[in-house]
């Protein structure tokens, strides 16, 4: 499967100098007694923890975004596929407008359910959710040749049409882009539309898109103790 990573050895390209990495994770663990909660989306903030984790990379989490959360400029993963159950979404659009980086780790809802992001999301039409089977990577988003593979894992994605603005990663075999992301006026987003990151072995497209989002990241080298770059 060759969108499964594992331990990385090396991870940081040098940040820009003054630049320091920093990330925010939008999402709540599960809470005693808590019996309407989406185990999807706890799972997902529990794992994107575990990946930075594993990356070195500092960060902190936190159940709601608000100004004070925002005052270092930190690179915000969402982990609800409702990014309102976590955010203020003017707040949220008005962070990237103005230069933040945002990456949708858990889908994008159905119907018109936070559609204030619809133009952040590049979403022209937007449909029902669906199981994902199978999925074709492009060239260049995973250190491999871009490939076609199954997927049998369940995951559930949006069945969307985008106006064009972004780059496609990620579909689905009849099309329906599933990891994507670019330059939204002075900031930049990244979308993951799947529950894919619920799955441990998936975590190779959690680094993928940190680092398409960041642009200061090298993708995982695998499997090493030392690394020589030519």
């Amino acid at each position: 499967n060759p969108y499964v990573a594992s331990t990385p050895a090396l991870i940081e390209q040098p940040l820009e100098e003054g630049n320091t990495f920093s990330c925010l994770v939008l999402g709540s663990s599960p809470r005693d007694g808590e019996e309407d909660a989406d185990k999807t989306e706890q799972a997902i903030f529990e794992q994107v923890q575990a990946d930075l984790s594993q990356m070195r990379l500092p960060f902190t989490t936190s159940s709601m975004l608000t100004e004070e959360t925002l005052r270092e400029n930190p690179v915000v993963v969402v982990t609800s596929a409702d990014p309102g159950k976590v955010a203020d979404l003017a707040l949220l659009g008005e962070y990237i407008r103005t230069g933040g980086k945002v990456l949708f780790a858990a889908g994008i809802p159905e119907g018109f359910t936070a559609s204030y992001l619809n133009p952040v999301w590049d979403i022209a039409e937007k449909g029902n959710r669906f199981v994902l089977t199978g999925l074709t990577i492009s060239d260049g988003f995973l250190p491999y040749e871009g490939v076609t593979i199954s997927y049998d894992t369940f995951a559930a994605a949006t069945r969307i049409a985008l106006s064009g603005r972004y780059e496609v990663f990620v579909r689905t075999n009849d099309g329906v882009p599933l990891v994507y992301g670019g330059g939204y006026q002075q900031g930049r987003v990244m979308v993951i539309n799947a529950t894919i990151l619920e799955d441990p072995s998936a975590q190779g497209f959690f680094y993928a898109a940190l680092g398409e989002l960041t642009q200061d990241l090298l993708y995982p080298v695998l499997g090493v103790k030392t690394v020589c770059l030519d």
